[in-house]
């Protein structure tokens, strides 16, 4: 069986047990957008539309993670509360930070840096937990029950550099001789 199947196959369980939920939980939201924005209360509304487009982003991207989570954590807890940092609380340590940088801002921008942050984190975690997924399942799911996972490096961590002529370091493994047209 292959990896996209398999994890197309959780998605697909995924959607089965949630997406109803999710679905009627936005559309409820962008009833309540629609009804503070007629009544003149467009910032509102505007953080109540970002909230919901969020919180889509957020379901669509726990999905991937929790899965690459829980393969390579030994409990489930663990795995659990790794994804929620990483998708749900990160987001929101990030943007404390940038309205701590940003003191003077209003909400409007605050809400469209909450939106930029967590759609750019999400889609970096994302793209990590599917990009490790591809990789490294098949070593990770027959591993013996209780062993500890093995360590993966990420392509930009510094054991995975090597020296080039002219002093760059670049990845292993990436073509560094020049392209000729």
């Amino acid at each position: 069986m292959l990896i996209r199947e398999i994890s197309c196959g959780m998605q697909e369980a995924f959607n089965r047990r949630f997406l109803r939920p999710t679905l009627a939980l936005a559309f409820l939201d962008a009833l309540f957008a629609f009804r503070l924005f007629a009544s003149n209360q467009g910032v509102a509304a505007l953080m109540i539309a970002c909230g919901t487009a969020m919180f889509l982003c957020y379901c669509w991207c726990v999905c991937r993670v929790g899965l690459w989570r829980g393969l390579v954590s030994m409990h489930s807890a663990v795995a659990t509360l790794g994804t929620v940092f990483r998708t749900l609380v990160l987001p929101w340590i990030l943007v404390g930070m940038v309205g701590m940088l940003f003191a003077g801002s209003g909400p409007l921008e605050l809400a469209i840096a909450w939106s930029l942050l967590a759609v750019v984190n999400n889609l970096v975690f994302w793209r990590s937990a599917q990009k490790n997924l591809e990789e490294h399942f098949r070593g990770m799911a027959l591993r013996p029950y209780g062993e500890k996972p093995p360590h993966i490096e990420s392509e930009w961590s510094a054991m995975n550099w090597e020296s080039v002529p002219g002093g760059l370091a670049v990845p292993i493994g990436e073509d560094t001789r020049p392209h000729v047209s």
